[in-house]
Order: C-alpha cells, then structure tokens, then sequence
C-alpha cells in the first residue's frame, strides 16, 4: 500500500506546487497592474497640476492686460479732459476779446448774441466730452 500512496504523494505535492506557481504568478500579475495603475495616476494627476498652473498664468496674465488697459483708458480720458479745459479756457479768453475788448460789439443786444452763441459753443463741447468719457469708461468692463 506504501506504493500506491507514494505516487499520489508526488502527484498531490506536484499539484500544490503548480498551485502556488500559478497564485504567485497572477500575485505577480495583480502586483504589475497595481503598478501600472498607480503610475497612470500619477501621470493623471502631475497632467491636472499642469492644466491647473496655465491657467492661473493665464488669470494672471489677463490680470496684468487689464490693468495696463484701465491705465491706458484713465489716461487717455485726463489727457482729453486736459484738451478739453484748455479749449474751453480760450474759447472763453476769445469770447472776453471778442466782446470786451475791441470795438467791434457796439451795442448790448450784439453783446447778448455773442455771449449765447458763445454758450452754446460751450455747451456742445461738454456734450462731446461727456460722449468721448463714456465711450471710454465702457471700454473699461
């Protein structure tokens, strides 16, 4: 009897042995894609760290074009309201030559007609002021 359990013997060993052979092997298996896996993620999130530092180069540079736009804007409007006082500063200047100074304007009624023509002139030129300010305020956002 010895000599029939002995081939099963070997035959039950050789079968464990294939076991662990295969579990060792889809071990292997399962630890190569664990592995795989983990560098996928890796990649995925070094990929989201990427995407999310351009855009905030992306916020900041949009920032910096702003700002250097509102500059701009803020300058363009004092340099026009600059022209602006300056015109109105001569149209007035004018306007006192005009009526006071010389002796061209002999009677009130005349004095009252150029003054109103004056004011009118005046008037006009605050509508476009005020029109071209708009215009560049809007620009602003």
């Amino acid at each position: 009897m010895e000599t029939e359990d002995m081939p099963l013997q070997t035959e039950g060993a050789f079968i464990e042995k294939e076991k662990r052979t295969r579990t060792s092997a889809s071990e292997k298996k399962k630890s190569s894609l664990q592995n795989v896996l983990l560098i996928v993620i890796a990649v995925l999130l070094l990929l989201q760290v990427a995407v999310s530092a351009f855009g905030l180069y992306l916020d900041m540079a949009r920032d910096q074009m702003a700002a250097a736009q509102r500059a701009s804007m803020v300058q363009s409007v004092n340099k026009y309201t600059e022209n602006v006082n300056t015109l109105t500063t001569q149209m007035l200047e004018q306007y006192k030559k005009e009526v006071y100074g010389g002796g061209k304007v002999d009677t009130v009624e005349k004095q009252l007609v150029m003054g109103t023509e004056y004011n009118f002139m005046g008037l006009m030129l605050l509508v476009r002021q005020n029109n071209e300010i708009i215009k560049m305020l809007t620009q602003l956002k």
